[in-house]
């Protein structure tokens, strides 16, 4: 190159930088949100809280370019003309977020399909506010065959993100439908009314399970997709073959959502950043969800999230939000790391609901209404706790089986097994204090699974538990502490075993040693506390209580204990007797 060239392409060189910062500078937010409760012919109650939550956390946040669709505007027309004009506005360094709450289902590729996918392959749908599914042997009218129509599928999605991409723009899918599911408790109350699933129940005799959005059977697949959208993340409610049900937030006073729309409105306003620099990479976003769905709905449900670390290549240090930036109402670490509790509370005063209740002291029990001819059980006074009886026809925090001696929580999912009426304070005590945990733990997640997937644990079983922090960019070590609050609220040190010198460090590829299942039977949480500096006066204090009942109390010691740096996982677990009936 010409020396007299050099200044010209340097002068060049520092345009196009100057443009790229320019542009960069001016990026915006842009957002399109859906939710679609009244479907016609089967509803759900959580969907359209979800849509509003986000959009109000999200213009909060700054975020003026944003799109709500509800109920009857929620049509094909609207979504596409919204995607359309999302597109066509996104520019480089945007942060586009499109999130679909609503029902989903999927069905086979036909004889037409992509080169990508095989005739008989599971597409995805998302289903819109008119959707009709045509019963079999019935002739498909024109209006049929219009609402027939009235849906979107995973691949088409995935066409709209590739244009955005195209654009230099980063993005972000929620899709809060059923495309999985979660661990199936047993036994429950089958006469309790469950809060709505959100897969479309298909009558139809050559229906077909449903499936995760732009999941593929091969890795290769779905790496090849994620190849092409380097800026994409894709927030799918449940794992592949498993179920959304939607929760009832703050007990019987708290609203119906879904608990990924619920954890990615806490992750937007700043709680998956979790080491505090301001930008919420990949890694953060996926380990905050992951706890934190998993935490609001007691591991029954585990969210799909893309590109996961299990595919070669996935970048988990993307930035998939930078908070300053793409979120500039959030400027402050008080308004980022607001407590869980407090999100409800302004999300009901904002309908003019009274807030939520995060008393620690109140709740209410009823009889299971297949046995509600029995007599209520005699509940002494205690100081820590207000237990009041409810009729066996509402819905109560807590529901008891005097027949099987078992006490279930109001949805009917099995909370402990031989249960006395003198243990019935106790698992309500366990019930509240682990949900004050999960409310310290939001702001400051550590990733803890069971090896071999999520499933019911059975007697002398042998389960291991793995803290492996794939997105830790600290480089600090760890030291770390591994309990349990039993289904009675007892609490029990797990690890380190404090004879074995320097075992309260934490490695980088942490599986925990075996530990067998034993009694007493029902849903515990195992935690796990980790920090950069020595956790001794925490262990201590917790050695105090160990093997009592007193999940209050340990929750208590680890707010005091915990370091500023201090991270929190938590893991729900559902263990059984041998031959307990189904």
């Amino acid at each position: 190159m010409s020396r007299d060239l050099l200044p010209v392409v340097r002068w060049l060189g520092a345009i196009v930088i100057c443009l790229i910062q320019m542009g960069a500078a001016g990026a915006e937010t842009r957002a399109l949100v859906v939710g679609i409760n009244e479907y016609r012919q089967t509803k759900l109650k959580g969907a359209v809280n979800d849509a509003e939550l986000i959009a109000k956390v999200l213009r909060e946040a700054g975020v003026r370019d944003l799109t709500l669709l509800l109920e009857a505007d929620a049509n094909r027309d609207r979504l596409v003309d919204g995607l359309e004009r999302l597109a066509a506005r996104s520019n480089a360094g945007d942060l586009v977020i499109v999130s679909f709450a609503g029902h989903g289902r999927s069905e086979p590729w036909g004889a037409s399909h992509p080169a990508d996918v095989s005739e008989g392959e599971l597409r995805e749908i998302f289903l819109l506010y008119d959707y009709l599914v045509v019963p079999t042997g019935r002739q498909a009218s024109l209006e049929d065959q219009r609402r027939s129509g009235e849906q979107f599928t995973g691949r088409e999605m995935q066409d709209w993100i590739r244009k955005i991409e195209r654009k230099g723009a980063r993005s972000i899918f929620v899709a809060d439908t059923c495309h999985g599911g979660g661990l199936s408790r047993e036994p429950a109350v089958p006469d309790v009314t469950r809060l709505p699933g959100r897969l479309w129940r298909d009558a139809r005799p050559d229906a077909q399970p449903h499936t995760s959005p732009f999941r593929q059977t091969d890795p290769a697949k779905r790496l090849a997709h994620f190849r092409e959208l380097p800026h994409f993340s894709l927030l799918a409610a449940v794992e592949a073959d498993k179920v959304v049900h939607e929760i009832r937030l703050g007990g019987r006073t708290g609203e119906v959502h879904g608990a990924l729309s619920w954890a990615f409105a806490e992750a937007v306003a700043g709680h998956a950043d979790a080491d505090r620099d301001g930008q919420i990479r990949r890694s953060e976003l996926f380990h905050y969800l992951r706890g934190r769905v998993a935490a609001l709905t007691q591991s029954l449900q585990t969210p799909a999230l893309e590109p996961s670390e299990q595919i070669s290549g996935a970048d988990p240090d993307f930035i998939a939000i930078d908070l300053a930036r793409d979120l500039p109402g959030f400027k402050t670490q008080a308004q980022v790391v607001a407590p869980q509790a407090d999100l409800a509370r302004r999300v009901m005063q904002g309908r003019g609901a009274s807030a939520i209740s995060d008393s620690t002291d109140t709740m209410e029990i009823a009889i299971v209404p297949s046995e509600a001819n029995a007599p209520p059980p005699r509940l002494k006074a205690d100081p820590g706790l207000r237990l009041t009886l409810a009729p066996a026809s509402t819905s109560a925090d807590l529901l008891w089986s005097p027949q099987r001696s078992m006490l279930f929580n109001g949805q009917g999912d099995l909370l402990a097994q031989r249960v006395g009426e003198s243990d019935i304070p106790d698992v309500a005590r366990r019930q509240k204090a682990a949900a004050r945990l999960a409310d310290i733990a939001a702001s400051r997640p550590w990733p803890l699974r069971l090896t071999g997937g999520q499933r019911v644990l059975r007697q002398a079983e042998l389960v291991s538990f793995d803290a492996r922090n794939w997105g830790d960019r600290t480089r600090n070590i760890w030291r770390y502490l591994l309990l349990e609050i039993g289904p009675f609220g007892e609490v029990r040190l797990l690890a380190p075993d404090p004879a074995e010198a320097n075992s309260e460090k934490l490695s980088a590829e942490h599986v925990f040693p075996e530990f067998e299942v034993d009694a007493p039977f029902g849903l515990s949480t195992v935690v796990i506390i980790v920090a950069p500096a020595s956790l001794k006066a925490l262990a201590t204090a917790l050695e105090g209580i160990d093997g009592t009942r007193a999940p209050a109390a340990a929750v208590d010691l680890i707010a005091l204990h915990l370091p500023p740096e201090g991270r929190i996982g938590l893991l729900d677990l559902y263990s059984a007797p041998m031959g307990i009936a189904r």
